[in-house]
């Protein structure tokens, strides 16, 4: 871009060489205050850490997912996987400091086996329901994360939805202001 493209605020091309600076991926999953945000959907949990931690990765794929489904780039898209894989580790020690939840001691997985296995089993769950009653298959992807939660009540599986479909949105306005998504 020449000088009077920077000059007058035409944005950068979104690259891989700054994908990290224009896409902030650490503000959808490892910067968020968990306890906080999921407040309401914590309240009466039994086992809040474990949670927060299933919360967490789950995070994590729903912004890749997310970043992959908005997207008219397939090579950004693969490089934000990798990237969200990777600031998910160095989130989870961040977790562990601000939340006092060891994702590893939660789960009683290491974070790489963990993700594989979780990621693999949102991505089956999503392929399989894609064509069902909506376009974005929540009740069916929130609902396995309740499993893993061991979580039984209808009104926190709603509330999941709700929580998921908004992150998909943010995603996507970000996706369409980053042009990743043209």
């Amino acid at each position: 871009m020449g000088l009077l493209g920077k000059l007058f605020g035409k944005q950068d091309t979104l690259t891989a060489d700054n994908i990290n600076e224009r896409i902030k991926l650490g503000q959808h999953f490892y910067l968020m205050n968990y306890s906080g945000h999921y407040s309401d959907f914590l309240d009466g949990v039994d086992n809040k850490k474990k949670t927060i931690a299933e919360l967490f990765v789950f995070r994590a794929w729903t912004t890749q997912l997310g970043f992959r489904l908005f997207s008219s780039q397939p090579t950004l898209s693969e490089i934000i996987i990798g990237e969200v894989f990777n600031q998910g580790k160095l989130g989870k020690g961040m977790l562990s400091q601000l939340e006092q939840v060891d994702i590893e001691i939660e789960t009683n997985e290491e974070y790489g086996d963990l993700v594989d296995s979780r990621w693999q089993a949102y991505d089956k769950i999503f392929i399989d329901h894609k064509n069902s009653e909506t376009p974005v298959p929540s009740r069916q992807v929130c609902g396995k994360l309740t499993d893993f939660c061991d979580i039984k009540d209808p009104v926190k599986l709603m509330w999941l939805c709700k929580d998921f479909i908004k992150h998909l949105d943010t995603i996507k306005q970000e996706a369409l202001k980053t042009g990743l998504l043209k």
